[in-house]
């Protein structure tokens, strides 16, 4: 699957202020096969329609590839179904992480 972007730095309402660093950190505290895809703002039941297979950043942009994704979740976001992209972080001991229930 290709490069998708997920997050970019700046100010989100209510949320806080993140920096390209912010961004660094999530990536080097990211751990394969770990965070799933889900839709909409998931519990810890939501199936996951695939797995977050690598990070990157570009610039301001955090941007995410998946593996194991269902085909027919594909297909949608193919067809524009979901355009858009939210990502759920918390800040640990060890800086900004993407969160992931386990």
């Amino acid at each position: 699957m290709e490069w998708i972007d997920i997050f970019r730095a700046g100010c989100y309402e209510g949320k806080g202020c993140f920096s390209e660093e912010d961004i660094d950190q999530i990536i080097a505290n990211f751990t394969p096969g770990t965070v799933p895809i889900v839709i909409g703002h998931p519990k810890e039941n939501d199936p996951a329609w695939g797995w977050g297979a690598e990070l990157k950043r570009e610039g301001d942009t955090l941007y995410a590839r998946f593996k194991d994704v269902d085909p027919t979740f594909a297909q949608w976001v193919e067809e524009g179904h979901h355009r858009n992209r939210s990502i759920k972080i918390a800040l640990t001991d060890k800086g900004w992480t993407r969160f992931h229930p386990s």
